[in-house]
């Protein structure tokens, strides 16, 4: 490669990493979120206490709220080591990580042979991408930033040995591998982009006619033997995690008929954000059932592009691999494996929607190399695109500088009543349709909102958390909280005693707090028959 065709690679990628670092470094301003950061990080005295050997052992050993990344939780307990538990540290690790999985990402688009600007505009498309804000900025979600370091890893450490097959190169393939299934299981899918990227870029197949494609399939899949039985190691381990912290109960009850409803939906709803990133969210309440036309139209879509990327391989066999990629990858998050409590959520797409970026990126190229006077309007729209990316970052990303105001913009999109309790008014009608699952959301703002002393907002979305399930305990813990700091004893106490009678695995610690306010009240009482 010619020096100044190197150059160019560089300055590219510096700029991208430049540009990328003006969106994302307000996060170092970011403070932890009551949404697992807490139960993460914060309160969990295996990773606040940093770095130790019997950390390390909990690590690789617990299944600590439903999952086993032992690497993730190295990784935060190193934050801790150095820097303490100030939040914008630990956020800037991520970021550090995202820019890097940028360049990854680019070094990879060379390996595979895409052009520059090209590979340009696809690395943009996934560093300022609003839906990867949510792996970015959050700082529970180091597991994807870090498991996706791993994997574009590995798919270029695999490139290099389709190019010399020798045993230490496979082993380093394997070992990075390891190191991204330690961090997330997501990674599982890696032995199967390898051999979608076997088919195109690498051409290690034939078009997929002939006899000689069989017999040229047959030892491109002996070869991955290996990983995949490091693949089904870690599914098992995934599961039993997941089950463990009760995970995989909401998906389990599901029918396959309805898993496979749910999965071809949530493809076509991941394919419509993935253009049209409007309204996102921290969290999508599952609607339970799907309407049938949503299914039909999915379904639709679905299996329409899986046929003509088939159809065009000879032809565009880029589309093949991006549809194909985003379709593989999205496999553990798509709800057809009962693993995990959340079926549709932005952080799933933080690998998948490269697949996509792909062929958007080539398609675009491919109509300049069609007709050059497109070259002007294909500048102009792709420019625009990235504009508009840029913009919608810039604004979902200020959302989570605080929880309160996170958790708010996930029920002013979700909910259609959340006007009328902040006005403190009846639902009408229209509103009155409340997902059950925003409970934990209502009950997580007004918790914060009472540790920042907001007390009568807390009152309101307490309250409110209380109505949607009367059966849910924290809304009821929470607002003993409140009535605490009040020094409303006798409600502090009802609300307790109650949150005790619907979570009895939290009576030790609860009753602690119900003697605490029963000492309070007692020394109150007599400071007033003093005076």
């Amino acid at each position: 490669m010619k020096t100044t065709d190197m150059g160019k690679w560089i300055s590219g990628g510096l700029l991208l990493l430049l540009a990328t670092m003006l969106v994302y470094m307000r996060v170092i301003d970011f403070e932890f979120i009551n949404f697992d950061d807490y139960q993460y990080i914060v309160d969990n005295p295996n990773v606040n206490s940093g770095l130790s050997w019997n950390n390390f052992i909990w690590a690789f050993s617990s299944f600590y709220h439903a999952n086993w990344h032992p690497l993730t939780w190295l990784s935060h307990m190193l934050d801790v080591e150095l820097f303490g538990l100030n939040p914008g540290f630990h956020h800037l690790t991520n970021l550090v990580l995202h820019l890097c999985n940028t360049l990854l990402l680019l070094m990879l688009l060379k390996k595979m042979s895409i052009a520059f600007w090209p590979s340009i505009f696809i690395a943009s498309l996934f560093a300022l991408h609003p839906s990867h804000i949510e792996s970015v900025a959050w700082v529970a979600e180091r597991k994807d930033v870090l498991s996706t370091f791993f994997f574009f890893l590995s798919l270029i450490l695999y490139v290099n040995y389709s190019l010399n097959k020798t045993g230490l190169n496979y082993l380093f393939v394997a070992l990075v591998m390891v190191l991204g299934l330690l961090s997330k299981a997501m990674v599982i899918t890696l032995p199967f982009v390898m051999l979608l990227m076997d088919c195109w870029p690498l051409r290690r197949l034939s078009n997929g006619e002939g006899p000689n494609y069989y017999t040229q399939l047959r030892p491109l899949i002996i070869e991955k033997i290996p990983l995949i039985i490091l693949v089904l190691a870690i599914v098992i381990i995934t599961y039993l995690a997941q089950q463990s912290g009760g995970a995989t109960k909401a998906l389990s009850a599901l029918e396959w008929g309805d898993r496979l409803q749910h999965a071809f939906v949530s493809y076509a709803w991941y394919f419509g954000k993935a253009f049209l990133p409007l309204s996102l969210s921290v969290f999508y309440p599952h609607p339970g059932t799907w309407p049938v036309t949503f299914v039909m139209v999915s379904v639709t879509l679905v299996v329409t592009l899986s046929l003509l990327s088939i159809w065009w391989f000879k032809r565009f066999p880029f589309l093949f691999f991006g549809w194909f990629f985003f379709l593989g990858t999205m496999v553990p998050v798509i709800g057809l494996i009962p693993v995990g409590g959340q079926a549709i959520a932005d952080r799933y797409t933080y690998i998948p929607y490269t697949g996509l970026f792909i062929i958007l990126g080539l398609f675009l190229n491919e109509l300049v190399r069609y007709k050059a006077t497109l070259l002007k309007p294909v500048i102009l729209l792709s420019s625009g695109i990235l504009i508009n990316m840029l913009f919608l970052t810039w604004t979902y990303l200020s959302y989570w500088k605080y929880d309160v105001r996170l958790f708010a913009h996930v029920l002013s999109t979700q909910d259609p009543g959340y006007s009328a309790v902040l006005e403190r008014r009846e639902r009408t009608a229209s509103e009155k349709e409340v997902n059950p699952l925003l409970v934990e959301i209502y009950a997580n703002i007004g918790i914060s909102f009472k540790e920042i002393g907001l007390l009568d907002e807390a009152i309101i979305h307490l309250q409110e958390a209380k109505r949607i399930n009367p059966n849910y305990f924290k809304p009821f813990y929470g607002l003993g909280h409140v009535y605490w700091q009040q020094k409303e004893f006798d409600l502090a106490y009802g609300e307790i005693s109650h949150a005790i009678s619907l979570y009895p695995q939290g009576r030790g610690e609860f009753e602690k707090e119900l003697r605490m306010i029963e000492a309070m009240k007692q020394a109150t009482s007599k400071k007033n028959d003093n005076k």
